[in-house]
């Protein structure tokens, strides 16, 4: 009688566990995963473009005693062209504070032109000087820091400043004629200028990689003085000094690497 109970007691085992066999089997869910969040932490580079425009900026002139030449010297509001590239690094500091560094060089074409008239009446003998000054912008950089505040997590506005550095060429061609005659003169300089950038922009995160960007720039460089010289002798007739500030407005697509 035991061996007939043992023999069925494992018989109901075996059937019970091949039931169990025959059941679905769920697995269990996979452990949720959140989505990385966005941040402008990282390097960067990207290409840009603009406009430049230099305000009315006449040349002031002084003769080979330190007298300012008479008559007016005209100038003329000037435009021109940039594009170039930038690199940089963005700090997030916090859910809305961003912080970084950026360097860009650009080729430009802003070309300014100065015109002198000057008539001269000392004591009867009548004097009358003219004089042509170009002063051209080839291309610039800037290296600045950048801060701004988060309108939205994908909006960035910010302020930026710093150094600034330009490649300028300068020539004069002038002629002063009397009742002995006409003398003519010349003088020239290529120099890169060094100053300063100041300016404001804002920056939009198309995808978590790409981002525009417009900003407005104010490049305060430092004057450039020159000497003209008698073509005939190569004495010393003038001496020349030249602003070389301008603005820009330009647009900008970055790449940033990582995107997370």
């Amino acid at each position: 009688m035991k061996n007939v109970l043992l023999v069925s007691s494992a018989l109901l085992a075996l059937t019970v566990s091949a039931q169990a066999a025959d059941l679905p089997y769920r697995s269990a869910p996979a452990p949720y995963a959140a989505a990385p969040l966005f941040t402008w932490t990282g390097a960067y580079v990207g290409l840009n473009g603009g406009a430049l425009w230099a305000n009315r900026s006449t040349p002031i002139l002084w003769d080979a005693e330190g007298v300012p030449f008479p008559g007016p010297i005209s100038g003329s509001n000037t435009t021109g062209v940039s594009v170039g590239g930038t690199a940089g690094y963005n700090f997030q500091l916090g859910p809305n504070v961003v912080a970084g560094v950026e360097g860009d060089l650009s080729w430009a074409n802003i070309n300014r032109k100065s015109r002198l008239l000057g008539v001269d009446d000392d004591n009867g003998d009548l004097t009358v000087t003219t004089g042509e000054f170009a002063n051209k912008l080839e291309y610039f950089g800037t290296l600045r820091g950048r801060v701004g505040f988060l309108a939205m997590p994908s909006l960035l506005v910010y302020a930026t400043g710093g150094l600034a550095y330009a490649d300028v060429k300068h020539t004069a061609s002038g002629s002063s004629t009397d009742i002995d005659g006409t003398e003519v003169s010349f003088g020239s300089k290529s120099s890169k200028k060094w100053g300063y950038a100041v300016g404001a922009g804002v920056e939009y995160a198309l995808t978590n990689n790409w981002s525009v960007k417009g900003e407005y720039l104010y490049v305060g460089l430092s004057d450039t003085k020159y000497p003209m010289h008698d073509l005939a002798d190569g004495e010393a007739m003038a001496l020349v000094k030249e602003h070389n500030d301008f603005s820009t407005v330009r647009l900008g697509l970055n790449y940033r690497f990582g995107g997370f």
